[in-house]
């Protein structure tokens, strides 16, 4: 049975009491069923795929959830892809609820195109976890609200790779936003960023060959009329979601910024920074004092050019990404790096790959630290009685021409 203290449309009720059918299917003894949720930003994706899992969950002990959205994650730190088990209701924004994945792997950015051939190959890499359990579990399928241009084409990409049973496009008021209908045809002969890239000789047979899933449409209840005044934007939510997963774990009264950090050897890890070439003498100053994912991969597919320096990759490992961490300092004197994590001692130990990416230390973390002398590199604002009278410029509406 499916109950909801939410108001909800017709439609989606029937969608949920289609997937729980599937879902009690697949408890007897059927392929477990696979959801992929789909649609434009702002079109109210997360909060339908959170009804999903809480829906699953009304019917089996757990539910597995695949983070696709980089950008935009659920139970994840943002910048990175990951498998996660589900086995409790899910209430809240993603910085409540943030926790340990059965597979994670890190990107190293909020949007897939920066380089959209990695971001298959690390979705391809968390998607074997869940090819490779026991005990297969239904599936939700978290996916980016970018309905164009690259966007639809790693959508095409990522059905291929997942094949799900059911396909839920929620639609926006804005036509313009709204991807094409997402048929079995448009997976089957449609380019994707590396999938259809041939012609094909026989069209009919490749759409035989395509798996096959059901499509249902859905309305936004996102209202048009939406105040937005006080939304938080992408990136407070992407820095809410990072402060949250830092924190995971922290004994009370302690904080990221008093926390005794681990020492570690550099020359025995492998370090590499996503999405750009850095020269290894500049490797150690382009990760210091920064957000920094700690990870386990093979280092005899790495380089060692210098025996004093860390080993080095000619393009990012696609890893699995023990957690995240803060390289607090380096001591060149001892070749030492101050790392600051809530990973238990005994998971650090398996860190052997630190990867640097393009996320950013939150501004809180760094102002809001408790010093008796002034914070190096760091400047603060001078208080103004002034600036809560001021409207920010950007929220206020332009003038018509014809204004007087």
């Amino acid at each position: 049975m499916v109950s909801s203290c939410m108001n909800m449309s017709p439609e989606y009720e029937d969608v949920l009491v289609k997937w729980a059918k599937k879902v009690s299917e697949g408890l007897e003894g059927k392929r477990p069923p696979i959801v992929l949720c789909c649609g434009a930003k702002n079109t109210g994706k997360s909060t339908f795929n959170r009804m999903l899992l809480n829906t699953t969950l009304q019917n089996a002990e757990s539910v597995a959830y695949l983070e696709c959205d980089v950008g935009q994650t659920e139970f994840s730190p943002p910048g990175t892809l990951a498998l996660h088990i589900i086995s409790q209701p899910v209430l809240g924004a993603p910085f409540c609820h943030q926790q340990h994945a059965e597979r994670m792997v890190f990107y190293g950015d909020a949007s897939p195109s920066q380089d959209p051939s990695l971001y298959l190959k690390c979705l391809k890499f968390v998607f074997e976890a869940y090819k490779e359990m026991n005990w297969p579990l239904p599936l939700v399928v978290n996916t980016m609200g970018f309905p164009e241009g690259i966007g639809l084409m790693l959508l095409i990409d990522t059905m291929q790779i997942v094949e799900p049973d059911l396909v839920l496009q929620i639609e926006s008021f804005n036509q313009m936003l709204n991807f094409p209908a997402i048929t079995q045809e448009v997976v089957a002969l449609d380019e994707g960023w590396s999938c259809n890239k041939l012609p094909v000789r026989d069209p009919k047979q490749k759409v035989s060959e395509t798996k096959e899933h059901e499509l249902m449409f859905l309305a936004t209840l996102v209202s048009q009329r939406r105040d937005f005044s006080m939304k938080l934007k992408p990136a407070d939510l992407r820095n809410l979601a990072l402060l949250s997963s830092l924190s995971s774990g922290l004994e009370r009264g302690m904080t990221l910024t008093s926390m005794p950090p681990y020492t570690v050897p550099y020359r025995y890890l492998g370090i590499h920074v996503c999405h750009h070439r850095v020269p290894l003498e500049g490797l150690l100053q382009a990760i210091d004092s920064s957000v920094v994912a700690l990870c386990v991969t093979d280092l005899t597919q790495a380089k060692k050019e210098n025996e004093c320096m860390p080993y080095t990759f000619t393009e990012m490992p696609v890893c699995t990404c023990l957690g995240l961490g803060i390289v607090r300092g380096i001591d060149i004197s001892r070749e030492l790096l101050y790392i600051v994590t809530t990973l238990p001692k005994i998971v650090f130990r398996k860190t052997n790959t630190i990867l640097k990416g393009n996320l950013t230390l939150p501004d809180q973390l760094i102002l809001k630290q408790k010093s008796s002398v002034p914070i190096p590199y760091v400047d603060s604002l001078a208080p103004s009685t002034a600036v809560s009278s001021v409207r920010p410029r950007s929220r206020m509406p332009r003038s018509s021409l014809g204004a007087q």
